[in-house]
This record gives C-alpha cells, structure tokens and sequence, in this order.
C-alpha cells in the first residue's frame, strides 16, 4: 500500500480466532502485507469480515501516528462499519505506535475494537484495552496452515500476491527501450489520427469513431486467443480511445467468462500507452479486474485513471462499485450489438453519447 485504500469485499469470510484472522488477510487484501495498519471490519456479529481499510508505508513517509490514526479511523466510521479488528505488520518500532493510536482514535469514535494484533514473521502480539490481559512478551507463535481459511479462500475464488509491487507491476508504465519505443509510436498514430482527420470531409468525427470500433473489435478478438498487441496497435488504440463511442465499444466487450483475458489486455495497454492517454485503459483494466472478481487490483488501476483525469467519470463509477460491495456478477452493462443500437455509427456528432457511465 502507498497510500490510503478501502473497499469491501464480494466474499466473506468467518473468522474465529487470531490464527484465522492472520490466515484470512492476504486473501482479502490480495497479497502479503509488511509496513502497514490494517483496520478490518464489520457491521455483523458472526464474525465475517467484510469491509477493510488500510494505509502503508509507514517509515519514510513523514506522517506521525495520529496523523495516520485520524485518517483510518474517520474512513472506518464512515462507512457504517461498527465492530473492528486493527493489524499492524513489522516490527515493534515504528508500528506498534501507529497500531495503539488507530485502535484508540477507533475507540473515541464509538467503534467496538475487538482485537489489536501486530503481527511480525511467524509470531503476533496481541495489545488489548489497558482492562484486559496481555499476550508474552515473546508474542504467540501461529502457523496458518492450522487455519481452515486458506482452502475457504481459494475455494471462494480469492487470489493473494506475493507483495504490493507484484499488484503495482501489472498497472506501472514501462520505462527504458520501450518506452521510448512507444513514445515513437505515439507521435506516428498522433500523426496518423491528424492525417484521418483531415482526409474526410464534415463531420470528420465518424470515420475516427468507425476506426476505432474497427480496431477495438480487431484487438479484442485477438487478446482472446491469446494475442497481445504489438506497439504500434498499443499507440494508436491509446489514441482512438480518446473517443467516448470507442471506449464504450471496449467497455461493452468486457464480460465475466472473458475477464482474465481482458484483465491482460488492458494491463497491457496501460502500461504502454502515452500518459496523457492513460484514463480510458485505466478505467477498462479497473472494471475488467473488478468483473475477475479482484478489487484490489481494480482500486490500482482506477488509481492511475483519476491521476490522469481527475474528473473521468468512468473511473468513478467503477470504483464506487468496488468500494461499496457491489457483486460484479450484479453489473447490468450492454452489450456490443446494445451499444451499437443506441449510439450507432455515423449518427452525427460523436460526442454526443447516451448516458452509459453518467455522460463521459
């Protein structure tokens, strides 16, 4: 984590004690996690987890505990969560401070902590109310594969990374030789978008829009058996889906069977797109990893759409799904031959479009 995060989770799972709790986390947050607090939590009394927030790294970061505590405590409350379990991970300095301060700022809010844990390697300590008793000073040694969670985890279709850069890879621009490679390719599909602009008469926004269904429909049919595009393909696909029309016609192709699929494609892209055309793959990559049933990854994705286009409006419906539950297998869309019915090809003005994602 780098910066503040929360989202709640399509699965639940119940937990029963410290061991299940610690064995549950990298499947809910999606990898392992070190230099961090971790506030878990729910309005139920089953002991199901649903609902997490978190904020890491915290060395180097230059903010104090009750900086950090405030934060996580006010996101926590807010989402109408009302019983919480706070984990912190690494060592007792500096975590244990930033552990105590969120699990008393919790407290001051009206929230019932059920348990503080910081965990480090194969041990964790427990740090309960000042009324309660202790753990040893040595901690509590645990092994996960003692836990039930694990199985119920991968049975539930969860997926946990080794790290949070494993996550941030599948999101990070490339650099070296290729980017530079595709910062030749943008300048030729740059070119070559203002060469089609000029070569059709008024209005000269249809036949851009009719390329860039034509090639959306050409990468996503390849992607599927397994066919990345090449640079060029990447630059001028980054290009076309400047085109709100193109970018829905991507939008409505991706579908729960295809989603691994897109997953990659979109990551793909990306990560190789100039930039200043990061928004629409961004927001693609963030539904199609919410549809693979993967919030965490959706989070990061929307996280590179909104630094590129703060106000993206795609990006913003897909993460207020992620973040308040809503079950991918819920998203009523559009499909393709939909799309096509209500904002077909040639109609006018292409910038007018139907409110698929609240008009952008």
């Amino acid at each position: 984590m780098t910066t503040e995060e929360h989202f709640r989770f399509p699965v639940r799972l119940s937990v029963r004690n410290p061991v299940d709790l610690i064995a549950a986390v990298p499947y809910l947050v999606g990898f392992h996690p070190s230099d961090c607090v971790l506030v878990l939590g729910t309005d139920r009394r089953d002991g199901s987890i649903d609902f997490a927030s978190g904020c890491g790294p915290l060395t180097g970061t230059g903010h104090g505990p009750r900086a950090l505590a405030e934060r996580l405590a006010r996101s926590f409350v807010g989402q109408g969560c009302s019983r919480a379990v706070v984990l912190g991970y690494g060592p007792e300095e500096p975590v244990t401070p930033y552990l105590l301060a969120t699990r008393d700022r919790l407290v001051d809010l009206g929230a019932a902590v059920a348990e503080t844990l910081r965990i480090t390697g194969d041990r964790y300590w427990s740090h309960p109310r000042p009324d309660t008793d202790g753990c040893p000073p040595e901690g509590v040694a645990y092994d996960v594969h003692r836990s039930t969670i694990p199985a119920a985890a991968v049975a539930a279709g969860l997926r946990v990374r080794s790290d949070r850069g494993e996550l941030l890879a599948l999101v990070a621009p490339v650099d070296g030789a290729e980017r530079a490679e595709m910062a030749r390719a943008t300048r030729d599909a740059e070119e070559r978008c203002a060469r089609l602009w000029g070569a059709f008469p008024a209005p000269r926004h249809a036949a851009f829009t009719a390329e860039g269904v034509r090639t959306v429909r050409s990468v996503v049919s390849a992607a599927l058996d397994g066919a990345p595009p090449d640079p060029a393909t990447v630059a001028w696909l980054g290009v076309l889906l400047v085109d709100l029309r193109v970018r829905d016609e991507a939008w409505a192709h991706i579908h729960r069977e295809h989603a691994v699929a897109h997953v990659g494609l979109w990551s793909h892209v990306l990560r190789r797109v100039d930039p200043a055309y990061a928004a629409a793959p961004a927001s693609l990559l963030g539904f199609a990893a919410w549809q693979n049933d993967d919030p965490l990854l959706a989070d990061a994705a929307l996280d590179r759409a909104l630094e590129a286009e703060p106000d993206y409006s795609m990006a913003r419906l897909v993460r207020r799904a992620v973040h308040c539950g809503l079950p991918p297998h819920r998203w009523e869309g559009f499909t393709p031959d939909q799309l096509a019915e209500c904002a077909p090809l040639g109609d006018g003005d292409a910038t007018v479009r139907p409110p698929l994602d609240g008009g952008r």
